[in-house]
């Protein structure tokens, strides 16, 4: 029988458990109840997630294995990987996010390739596509596609500017605003009516800009400044949803 430390959570092992008889596992779970004798499909079954070494009593007669919940009874137990606290788990989100360092690019702009999106090239002869960050221009075959892409050009094209980010999309461009001549080129985008506020990913800019962008927007179409000429402007998400179809 195993001796259980009320002020420790004692990692027991599902590999061991599947010899145990029935008695065995009553006596264990008497006198530790935080100790959940659990086994997987086989010795070698267990699903990403899984609490290889079983021990958080939140799931005590019902753990499934690949559980991936929280818990508040485990934070010290290194081999309870779904028996974090959600508590610890916030506290390393926030930890992840204060992580997050702006990060400064500089170079001169060698190709626009259409409304939201650049080529630089550094002082190091590296090329870095940038995807400009908070806004979302008309695709190319769009309305008003083309003549976005010809605004941020006149904007930026062979100039030299600095690009504020801190990720890459999906497709490894740096999201981020590019700086001109002191001027958030971004902004100027979304004010001239040549760009949407990309509000699905309105969380990843400052309250401050939010609020800029939105405001941006609105006046633009008040005054049907470009796109906005059109009574309803199919915005570049659907129209890609509408590719896909």
């Amino acid at each position: 029988m195993l001796v259980h430390d009320p002020d420790r959570v004692a990692p027991f092992d599902n590999h061991a458990a599947q010899g145990l008889t029935l008695q065995d596992r009553s006596d264990i779970e008497s006198v530790s109840p935080r100790v959940s004798v659990m086994t997987c499909a086989s010795a070698d079954a267990h699903c990403p997630g899984c609490h290889r070494w079983h021990s958080c009593p939140s799931d005590t007669g019902r753990y499934v294995c690949g559980d991936t919940g929280h818990c508040n009874y485990c934070p010290d137990n290194q081999y309870c990987q779904a028996g974090k606290p959600q508590a610890a788990a916030t506290k390393q989100k926030t930890t992840k996010q204060q992580a997050l360092v702006t990060q400064v690019l500089t170079g001169k702009v060698i190709k626009v390739a259409d409304g939201d999106s650049i080529t630089i090239l550094d002082n190091t002869n590296t090329q870095y596509r940038i995807r400009l960050q908070g806004i979302d221009a008309p695709e190319r075959k769009q309305p008003f596609g083309n003549a976005s892409r010809k605004h941020l050009a006149s904007l930026v094209a062979g100039k030299e500017v600095t690009v504020k980010w801190v990720k890459r999309d999906r497709y490894g461009r740096i999201v981020g605003t590019v700086i001109v001549d002191g001027q958030d080129v971004n902004l100027v985008q979304v004010k001239a009516g040549m760009a949407w506020f990309y509000r699905h990913y309105q969380k990843e800019l400052s309250r401050e800009n939010r609020k800029l962008y939105a405001k941006a927007e609105d006046q633009a179409r008040t005054d049907r400044l470009g796109l906005w000429q059109d009574k309803n402007p199919m915005s570049p998400w659907e129209g890609r949803r509408q590719r896909l179809r």
